[in-house]
Order: C-alpha cells, then sequence, then structure tokens
C-alpha cells in the first residue's frame, strides 16, 4: 500500500491546485463572447460570402428533410426575361466582376447609398443595369433597352415566392409544392447564387483542409437583442451542421446541402453572452423537441421580458466557428466530477503545467546499435538518423517530450515511427494535430507500409456517422494476415550484419601502435599510395615493411617523416639537374655494411678525388683551348680527340703543324709542360 506523508500530500495539491487554476485560465481564452464572433453577432450584408439566406421555407421541414439525409438543392429566382442571353455568357460575366471591382461610377453609387445597397432594392438592381450597361459598351455589344420597374422583391411576389426573410411558421397552403420538394429558395438572380455558393464553398473547403473542421452550418431561427439603446446584434439560435456540395451542368453550377448527421444544438456562445451581460439564461433544447417549439419557448422565456428584443424567423446558411466552444464543455471542471474524476489530476496534464521531476532532458543521442536501445523500439517503417531514433527511444521509456525543428527534419517520419513501435506492442495511440494536413501526412506515411487498416481518422467534423460506422465494421472484418516464417530468421540475419558493421566501425575508430592513427587514417593511407608502387624504387616493393613498427613511437615517427622530408628536398634537387635521378654520377651506388673507421677513410677519399679532380679539370680546360676543342664530352669531340693524339708522331701533319704554330710563346709551351 502506498502512502504520502503531509508535506507529499501539500505539495500534490498545491500541483493539483496550480494545474486546474492554469485550465481554468485557458478554457476562458476559448470563450470568445465578442462581437468578432458571427455566433454574437451575424452580419446580414449581402456582399458577404459567408452568409446566404434562405427565404419561403418551413423551418421544420427542411430540418427533417435533412434529418432524412435528403440533399437539398439552393435555387435562385427564375430567370429574367429582362435579362439578354448575350450577359449570361462566360466572358460578359468576367468583365462584369472586374468592373465591379474597378468602376468608379459604380464604386461611387453604392458608396452614395450606403447600407441601403443590397443587390435587391430597386436602387441597388439600377447600379447594377448601369454597369452592365458599361460593360456592353466594353465589349461592343448593342445597346439594349432595360427598364427596371420592379424591385427584386416585387420580381419574387411575381412568380409567387415570399420574398422576407422571416420565413412562414407552417405552409398556409399545404397545397404549395415549393414547401415539400427538396429545394432551398433564395433571394438571388442566378448569376449571384452562382456566385455566392462558389465563394462560400471555396471558404469551407479551405477552412477544413487546414483545420479538419466543418465550418459551414444551417441556423434556425435568430434572436435581435439590444447591446445598448441604440445598438442591436444579430445571433442565431439553433445550429445544425451541414456540407455544401457542388454538381456541375450544361447550365452552370449546382449547389446542394446535405446534412453531416450532426445534432441540432442551441448556440452556445450567446448562451454565454446573454447570462454574462444580463443573466438571462437561453433554454436548452430538449431531446425530439421540434425547432417551432424551441422558437415558441423563446417568445415565452425571454421575448416577453424583453419585449425591446425580437425573435427574427431567418434560416440562414452560414459559416461559424464552433470547435472551440466544444472544447470549452469538455473542460467543464463539474462535468469531470459528474463522471467521478478529477480534471487536473491526471500525470500528463500536471506535469504540462507544473513541469516535471525527471532528471532526463530528452536531448540524449543514444547509440542505435547498442541492444539495450534497439530492443526498445520494436520496428521502424521509415529510416531515422540519431536524433529521431533517440527520441523514439524515450517516446518508448514513457517520457513526456516536446520535440522541435524546422520542416523536412523529419517529424512527421519520427511520429509515424513512434505509433507504429506502439502498436506493434498492442497499444492505442491518439494522434492529434491543429491542422489537417499534418494528420494527412503521417497517414500517408502509414499508408504507405499498410498499416491503414490499424488507424481510424476522425479529422473532419464533416464525417457521417454511417461513414464512421463503415469504418469500424470494415476492422471488425480483417482477417489475421500470415506473417512470413522466415521474419524471426531475418530479424537475426540482420543483426548478425549489423554487428559485422559495428566491429568494422570500431576498427576504423581504434587508434593503434605508438604512433595513435586511427584505422581509417592507416587504410586511407595505403588506399591513397598504392597506385603509386610502380614509381618506388625496387626496394620498397621487394621489402615494403618496417620491422617493429608496432612498437614505434609518436616522436620517432614524426622524426623519420622529417628525414624522408629531408630525402625528398634532395632528391628534388637532383631531378632539377639532371632531370632523372638515374642521370646521377653515383646511381646505382649502395652503402655496405662497413664500420665507422672504413666509413671514415671513404669519406676522406672521396674528399682527396674531389679536390684532384679540380686540378685535372682545369688542365683539361687548358689543353681543350689550345688545341681548339669544345669542352663538351660527346662523341663527336672524343672522335677528334682521338684523332690527334694519333697523327701526333706525323711532323708533316697538317693539323700538327697548326698546333704547333699556335705554341709561339714561352708561356704557352709552359702550359703544355704542366699539362704533360
Amino acid at each position: 500500500m502506498v502512502t504520502f506523508s503531509t508535506k507529499q500530500k501539500e505539495e500534490k495539491d498545491k500541483f493539483l491546485e496550480l494545474t486546474q487554476k492554469a485550465i481554468k485560465k485557458f478554457r476562458e481564452n476559448l470563450l470568445d463572447i465578442s462581437n468578432r464572433n458571427n455566433l454574437i453577432n451575424l452580419n446580414f450584408n449581402p456582399r458577404s460570402n459567408k452568409v446566404l439566406r434562405i427565404i419561403d421555407e418551413i423551418p421544420n421541414s427542411v430540418f427533417q428533410k435533412l434529418a432524412n439525409n435528403s440533399k437539398l438543392k439552393l435555387i435562385p429566382l427564375p430567370p429574367s426575361s429582362d435579362s439578354p442571353k448575350d450577359e449570361n455568357t462566360p466572358e460578359f460575366k468576367k468583365v462584369l466582376e472586374e468592373q465591379k471591382l474597378v468602376n468608379e461610377v459604380y464604386l461611387k453609387n453604392i458608396e452614395d447609398l450606403g447600407e441601403e445597397y443590397d443587390e435587391e432594392n430597386l436602387e441597388s438592381q439600377k447600379i447594377i443595369r448601369k454597369l452592365k450597361d458599361g460593360v456592353r459598351s466594353l465589349l461592343k455589344l448593342p445597346k439594349k433597352a432595360s427598364k427596371l420597374t420592379m424591385s427584386i422583391q416585387d420580381y419574387a411576389k411575381a412568380h409567387n415566392i415570399r420574398p422576407n426573410f422571416e420565413v412562414p411558421k407552417s405552409s398556409i397552403d399545404n397545397e404549395n409544392p415549393a414547401h415539400h420538394d427538396n429545394n432551398l429558395q433564395t433571394l438571388f438572380y442566378p448569376e449571384d447564387l452562382e456566385r455566392k455558393g462558389r465563394a462560400l464553398q471555396k471558404d469551407t473547403k479551405r477552412i477544413l483542409d487546414e483545420k479538419g473542421t466543418n465550418t459551414l452550418h444551417l441556423s434556425f431561427g435568430c434572436l435581435e437583442w439590444l447591446e445598448s439603446k441604440d445598438t442591436s446584434r444579430n445571433s442565431p439560435l439553433l445550429l445544425l451542421q451541414v456540407k455544401l456540395t457542388e454538381n456541375a451542368t450544361a447550365k452552370g453550377p449546382e449547389y446542394f446541402i446535405e446534412s453531416t448527421e450532426g445534432e441540432l444544438f442551441t448556440n452556445l456562445p450567446l448562451s454565454k453572452k446573454l447570462y454574462n451581460d444580463f443573466k438571462i439564461k437561453l433554454p436548452d433544447l430538449k431531446e425530439k423537441e421540434t425547432i417551432e417549439e424551441y422558437l415558441d419557448l423563446i417568445e415565452d422565456e425571454i421575448i416577453r421580458s424583453k419585449p425591446d428584443w425580437k425573435l427574427r424567423r431567418y434560416i440562414t446558411l452560414a459559416i461559424h466557428t464552433y470547435s472551440k466552444m466544444s472544447m470549452y464543455e469538455e473542460l467543464d471542471p463539474k462535468l469531470w466530477e459528474k463522471n467521478g474524476k478529477s480534471l487536473g489530476n491526471q500525470n500528463a496534464i500536471k506535469t504540462l503545467f507544473t513541469g516535471s521531476s525527471s532528471e532526463n532532458n530528452g536531448s540524449e543521442i543514444y547509440d542505435t546499435d547498442d541492444k539495450k536501445n534497439y530492443s526498445k523500439v520494436p520496428i521502424l517503417i521509415e529510416e531515422t538518423d540519431s536524433s529521431q531514433f533517440s527520441t523514439i527511444v524515450d517516446a518508448m521509456n514513457g517520457e513526456n517530450l516536446a520535440v522541435q525543428g524546422p520542416p523536412g527534419t523529419g517529424k512527421s517520419t519520427t511520429i509515424a515511427n513512434i505509433i507504429a513501435s506502439y502498436l506493434f506492442e498492442g497499444k492505442k495511440v491518439l494522434f492529434v494535430a491543429e491542422k489537417k494536413a499534418a494528420l494527412d501526412v503521417v497517414y500517408k506515411k502509414l499508408a504507405d507500409k499498410d498499416l491503414d487498416n490499424f488507424v481510424f481518422r476522425l479529422s473532419s467534423t464533416a464525417e457521417k456517422k454511417t461513414s464512421i460506422i463503415d469504418e469500424l465494421q470494415k476492422r471488425l472484418d480483417i482477417k489475421i494476415p500470415n506473417i512470413d516464417k522466415n521474419f524471426e530468421n531475418d530479424q537475426l540475419e540482420y543483426r548478425v550484419q549489423v554487428n559485422k558493421i559495428r566491429r568494422y566501425g570500431k576498427i576504423l575508430d581504434t587508434e593503434y601502435f605508438e604512433i595513435k592513427k586511427t584505422g581509417y587514417e592507416i587504410l586511407t593511407n595505403v588506399a591513397k599510395y598504392k597506385s603509386y608502387i610502380d614509381k618506388f624504387p625496387k626496394y620498397f616493393e621487394e621489402e615494403p615493411f618496417s620491422k617493429n613498427v608496432d612498437g614505434l613511437s609518436k616522436d620517432r615517427f614524426i622524426k623519420n617523416l622529417s628525414k624522408m622530408a629531408d630525402v625528398q628536398s634532395i632528391i628534388s634537387k637532383i631531378k632539377l639537374k639532371f632531370d632523372n635521378i638515374a642521370n646521377h654520377p653515383w646511381f646505382g651506388l649502395t652503402e655496405e655494411k662497413n664500420n665507422p673507421y672504413e666509413l671514415k677513410e671513404l669519406k676522406k677519399t672521396i674528399s682527396k678525388l674531389s679536390e684532384e679532380s679540380k686540378i685535372v679539370n682545369e688542365k683539361i680546360k687548358t689543353i681543350f683551348k689550345f688545341l681548339n676543342l669544345k669542352l663538351e664530352i660527346d662523341e663527336k669531340n672524343i672522335k677528334n680527340i682521338n684523332y690527334i693524339f694519333e697523327i701526333a708522331k706525323d711532323n708533316d701533319s697538317k693539323e700538327i703543324k697548326e698546333i704547333i704554330k699556335r705554341a709561339n710563346s714561352e708561356d704557352k709551351i709552359e702550359e703544355l709542360n704542366k699539362f704533360f
């Protein structure tokens, strides 16, 4: 039995208190009840691409159709007979949209009209008609007489459509087919609905791709309340998450909405706002309570006590960010207490807010080939470097980690390997990311290794219940695969090869002999100089190894290198003079094993020979000059010298007579006597 001292209990309670205070602070930040939130302040500006209003539909009927998985088509007003066909071409529409952005007259007219401009009333339609006439002129289309005789509301009435945004409570005429079909009527002309639908779908898809959250909702009912005496706000009351789809047709795109099979829910931010500012409690939506019954409840419990407030029977398709509200609800301490738990008492949560007592800072790089490390990582589905592997080891050790790094450093790869390792050990993993793209990257890495059957994706709130059930059934139907019987043998062989490589690595890193050279340096030098072996003297080829090299000290090794450098310098000088060392007079002379006395005598003899050679050399220069010969030892010159000495006894020889004529002084005769 584990017991705690009083001091330990106090510290434990202190950490719990700090954690709960931190959670409370962050929870309040999740709740946005400011006017920036369109769940509090819904702007019905028709120019907004995030809002699309429905007219002349029955709320209960619309909800029931969506609950039955019907796809409801957003339809515009019938095409205007005043609208020429040449204004429905893609070219005309493109130029029209461009002119809406740059036409100064059009922009000035909108500015002058102010808030009354809504693209729907008569004055707004006149401004648009004038702009279209300008576009016709730009495109050199024939002038078209067009007199707007009615507003868009009157146009809708002419087609038996109620143009009011306040929808009826029930069908006045039960036989009216418009209230029983799968269409949702809007107060837009076809081209305007097309633009609205396209923009709304684009924004919804962008948020879904980035956050994995479907933010498109169909709201029923709206509370118009006064924030101050002259400032009114509109807040939706009931919301249903829906999905917007596009269907291409020959006449242009058609837009449909369908339910994501979620529940109808009340506006939580509005509920908090009303309670905080007015101490008014927004009624909860009871099970099986219809929309009309709930709106009646709003009338009875709120509107009666606030006569300046109004209940608006609006049906609105709009983008609402609601995900943080769900988080706010789930972090309610009372909700946890009902389930017998205390929020903040979990070790992982306390560590996040109060720190950890662990001595492991998570920055240690482990030896990937050490059995005590790789044995903790049962499987790798992607290649890793040492830092990534070390992160996986820490994760498998149950460490709480914060891993950071720029894009492309392998964070997703590391996460995929961690998930695969936990799956291998039969554990469950919850992987959460703020952006859907991060989930998709990791999922693809797992799917590429055929692990997608072990992954249950909850990356989108747009997922239908039926699709989730189908995914669960797919997992239940999975059969146990046949595992290769040679798997364990392959693993053993892999480890054998790893150990061989590891031993080779140690050989390369180990310093050898007294000279402290690593195996890598030794082998590198061998490979480097092996290609020069043909250029070395024969001695190195026949007897290349030095004896007792393992006992060679580092100092002796450095001295030898110095001597070799001296020899290299001498050889370089010889090569400069003789071009090839084989041309040197002493080439081929080897030193015998003489004693020091013999070497000393040899040195004296060589010195004496050197002095006498100098004397002979001077005499040779004199006689060669006297004989008018070049002092060059070549074949031609030697033949001339031999010839002179052969004919020297022939007194009648012309060459000898010429030589004798040159001896025309006592000094020259004396030089000849000295030579001989």
